[in-house]
């Protein structure tokens, strides 16, 4: 809080004129800014004109600044401008108030709710995001809007005059949790419907991913995935292995080369080469290479 200075207030109220000329045809005019005053000196200035018949009221405002200028009621009972002083009396039927010395006041400043607001916040956000995953319990967690978020109220407005004032402040925010395996596994669903017939993905160089989009506190989340791979034939490794047995090196070479899918096919003999192949196609080894070929969606 901070001091401010404030000005002196006038004091304000309303006066009643009545008519001395008991006549019912008499009228006159009291004319804006006549002076009327009481009988220890305190002077009040009327704001407008006001016709007076039997009798008129009108508001005046006192001529000084100040506490001084209030009044009780009643005490209102000279007016000081010659002939309407003949012509009618005056009075004030209540109190005449609302005049303040000059003071200094003590006012709200927008720091004296920052500051608290601040300070709360710098632990209470991460106990209350902290407080958000565990409800989710082990899912994914996007926070809603701006995440977790920190308002601060006051019983009184920036700029008020108070001797104190209470605050409160609230320490929000809504997540929204979905399986993170489970949207993983559809995207790579969607990506294997891409693949050609006869393909498969290979299990390396894959990558899923998506971003939350639009998260909302009724549960609502809109996800923008991407996913992309590289696929390979589907190679009945054991049946090629078993055609292979006992055959010759250039025909096992011809026989792979042969296959669908296949760019380019070798045949290795370890420790040394012989005119065929295994008899066992246990003692066969297949090695599949991929070549650069991708899918993505």
């Amino acid at each position: 809080m901070r001091q401010q200075p404030r000005d002196a207030v006038k004091a304000t109220g309303q006066v009643t004129f009545h008519s001395n000329c008991g006549s019912d045809n008499c009228s006159f005019t009291i004319p804006s800014g006549t002076d009327v005053s009481t009988d220890t000196g305190k002077h009040y200035l009327t704001q407008k004109d006001v016709s007076v018949k039997s009798s008129g009221s009108v508001s005046v405002t006192a001529t000084q600044a100040g506490a001084n200028g209030n009044t009780d009621a009643n005490t209102i009972h000279n007016i000081n401008s010659g002939l309407l002083g003949v012509l009618a009396s005056v009075d004030n039927p209540s109190a005449i108030s609302g005049g303040a010395d000059a003071r200094t006041a003590t006012v709200i400043q927008q720091s004296d709710l920052d500051g608290p607001k601040d300070a709360y916040a710098k632990d209470a956000v991460p106990q209350v995001t902290d407080q958000l995953s565990g409800k989710a319990q082990g899912k994914k967690l996007v926070l809603v809007g701006s995440g977790v978020q920190v308002t601060v109220t006051s019983d009184h407005k920036v700029g008020e005059e108070v001797t104190s004032f209470t605050v409160t402040i609230k320490v929000s925010g809504d997540g929204v949790a979905f399986d993170d395996a489970a949207v993983k596994a559809m995207l790579k669903s969607a990506l294997q419907h891409k693949v050609p017939q006869g393909s498969q993905l290979t299990t390396e160089n894959l990558a899923l991913s998506y971003d939350a989009i639009d998260p909302t506190a009724d549960g609502h989340v809109t996800l923008n995935g991407h996913a992309s791979g590289f696929y390979t034939p589907v190679f009945l490794d054991k049946a090629i292995r078993s055609h292979l047995k006992g055959m010759s090196p250039s025909k096992a070479h011809a026989f792979l080369q042969s296959l669908r899918n296949v760019v380019d096919a070798r045949v290795v003999q370890s420790p040394f080469g012989l005119p065929w192949l295994p008899l066992f196609s246990s003692r066969i080894t297949l090695k599949i290479q991929e070549v650069s070929s991708s899918s993505s969606g």
